[in-house]
């Protein structure tokens, strides 16, 4: 009996310590540990139940554990089957487990939870409850949907990624190509973007993205899909596309909204943007096919216009294997110094006498025999290979300028002019090259002119001002070309450091035709008289636009009417002669000349 006693005390001691250690366990456990019966009735909870649902221990023993499960309210029905799931699986009578689990708080409030679930049962081996425990995973859950988030989504627009674009675009060809459907591939590019960054800042760049990337989502369905693929590109998924007019009338749209005026750093600006489409099943059967035709249709429509769009065709891309041809040829026409120039006088309106030379490029190439630089300069300018262009072409008109400066038998008493494209305007080293073209070919900077398109100017004139006060400060001249085709703002165009206006040859061959043309160009006379002024009229090539131009008191004069762009060797022998006729005709300086220049032919063809 004793021994028997003595046993039992030990047996109820190592009961009860096995219960204190149990106690232990549970209690201190870092999982929330909930004990329910066969309704779902809650018997016992741990302290960390209470503490990550913050509600006490007599309000949860009052209530049934599937009162805990919260539901997502974006679609109720799909949350309601899952609840129904989730309540057969915790009363089965084999473990459950399940990764992602809503459990409400006191706070009115949802966590994430990771959920496991097992039986109990009795000294019988009868299940007589469940016990449930769980993890609050809710920091862990938002942080794999950010990494989700970052490997899908575009950080700055929150629209979709280049990755996300060709999962769901892939799937969607797949559909398509098993429903026979069809669909739409656009590619958007930002035109001029880059100037937004360079004159703005970055800031002002993103800002500007933002804002296009609301805009292009407001304008398709919430089926189709919006992408940013790149800096300023963007990409959209059209599904269900009937035909191309539908596709039409989407783009056109979009190419409206986006050419509304922008609020950006309390500046407002005007974008455009480019266009490409492909179509499924008519352009490619396969994303790779589809992405590069678009791709292809969006350089075209660069290209040809900018603010447009373009379909993919056969035709196109073979324009656009032309262009790329051509570009390869460009890079190698810069390295082996295939550019060459002619050059076309400026008269003196009143004596006939030449008084100024254009230095205009020309290139010869094998494939592209006639080609002119209406052709490869804007090639030139989509590669960036113009910078070097421009360095070239102001090395050789400044050398050989000192060529004529230094001849004997030639009087260069005037300037060259050198054209000067807008992406050169812009460019951040165009000054110092400028600066070191002077030097290295000891030119004096009054015996250069830089020509620029009124358009360049206007395009942004804030920077286009300040880079052509950097110009001016040097001593070298400015001339805006193309005058009266820009729209010049008066209050802009007084600012500006220049000193020449030609007249658009669009103007001048009205005179003696249209009134209303002869009108113009009398008001941009007076205009740069009253600046102080001189003034330019091109595309000079009838006697009457000679008197016209003369009557009203237009300085110089460029045209077919005196002379044609000429090479290198015939513009010498003019010059020589020109030297020899004006030391024959009269020596002193200012004099009028004995004969009227409207009488004679025109002396350089």
């Amino acid at each position: 009996m004793l021994e028997l006693h003595h046993f039992a005390a030990e047996q109820s001691r190592a009961l009860a310590e096995m219960q204190n250690r149990n106690q232990v366990l549970v209690e201190s456990a870092s999982e929330g540990i909930i004990q329910y019966d066969g309704t779902g009735s809650i018997q016992y909870v741990n302290p960390k139940t209470v503490k990550i649902l913050g509600f006490t221990e007599e309000n949860i023993l009052d209530t049934s554990v599937f009162d805990l499960l919260g539901s997502a309210e974006d679609d109720p029905q799909e949350a309601e089957e899952l609840i129904n799931e989730l309540t057969q699986g915790m009363l089965q009578h084999q473990p459950f487990t399940s990764n992602r689990v809503l459990l409400n708080t006191s706070k009115d409030s949802t966590i994430v939870a990771e959920i496991s679930c097992n039986c109990t049962s009795d000294a019988d081996g009868v299940i007589n409850g469940h016990i449930m425990m769980f993890n609050d995973i809710t920091a862990r859950t938002i942080n794999e949907q950010r990494l989700i988030k970052l490997a899908k989504y575009d950080v700055l627009t929150g629209l979709s990624n280049r990755s996300k674009f060709h999962d769901f675009t892939e799937g969607k060809i797949a559909y398509c190509a098993h429903n026979e459907k069809k669909l739409a591939l656009l590619f958007i590019d930002i035109d001029h973007f880059k100037n937004t960054n360079d004159t703005m800042g970055h800031d002002a760049g993103d800002e500007l993205l933002v804002e296009v990337a609301e805009r292009l989502r407001n304008c398709v369905r919430e089926t189709d899909l919006v992408a940013r693929i790149g800096g300023d590109e963007f990409a959209i998924t059209l599904l269900e596309m009937g035909s191309p007019n539908q596709v039409t009338r989407i783009v056109r749209h979009i190419l409206e909204v986006l050419s509304k005026p922008y609020q950006v750093q309390d500046r407002e600006i005007m974008v455009t943007a480019s266009v490409g489409i492909s179509l499924y099943p008519e352009s490619g059967s396969d994303l790779k096919t589809l992405t590069q035709k678009a791709d292809t249709a969006m350089y075209q429509a660069k290209v040809d216009a900018r603010n447009t769009y373009r379909f993919f065709s056969t035709e196109i891309q073979n324009r656009v294997m032309e262009q790329s041809s051509l570009e390869e040829a460009l890079r190698r026409a810069i390295a082996n110094d295939e550019f060459f120039f002619h050059y076309q006088p400026e008269v003196d309106a009143v004596s006939g006498r030449v008084v100024g030379l254009e230095a205009l490029i020309r290139w010869q190439h094998e494939d592209w025999p006639n080609i002119g630089p209406h052709k490869f300069i804007p090639v030139a300018e989509e590669c960036g290979l113009l910078p070097a262009i421009g360095k070239c072409v102001l090395y050789s008109a400044c050398n050989q300028a000192v060529e004529w400066r230094e001849a004997e038998d030639i009087k260069l008493d005037f300037p060259i002019a050198v054209n000067l494209s807008p992406k050169q305007l812009v460019n951040g080293d165009f000054i110092e090259v400028l600066y070191k073209v002077l030097r290295d070919t000891n030119i004096p900077a009054s015996s250069l002119v830089l020509e620029l398109t009124e358009t360049a100017v206007m395009h942004n004139p804030e920077v286009a001002i300040n880079m052509l006060e950097k110009i001016n400060s040097a001593g070298v001249m400015i001339s805006v070309d193309d005058f009266g085709t820009g729209y010049s703002s008066l209050n802009y165009l007084k600012r500006l450091p220049i000193d020449k206006l030609k007249i658009d040859r669009s103007f001048v061959k009205d005179i003696g035709i249209d009134a209303n043309g002869e009108a113009i160009v009398k008001a941009i006379l007076a205009l740069a008289h009253s600046l102080n002024l001189q003034v330019v009229a091109e595309g000079v090539e009838e006697e009457t636009h000679v008197e016209f131009l003369r009557d009203h008191e237009c300085e110089q004069l460029q045209g077919y009417f005196f002379s044609r762009p000429l090479p290198v060797k015939e513009v010498t022998e003019m010059l020589r002669q020109e030297k020899i006729k004006w030391e024959a005709t009269f020596s002193g300086v200012g004099k009028v000349p004995e004969f009227d220049p409207i009488k004679i032919k025109p002396p350089f063809h």
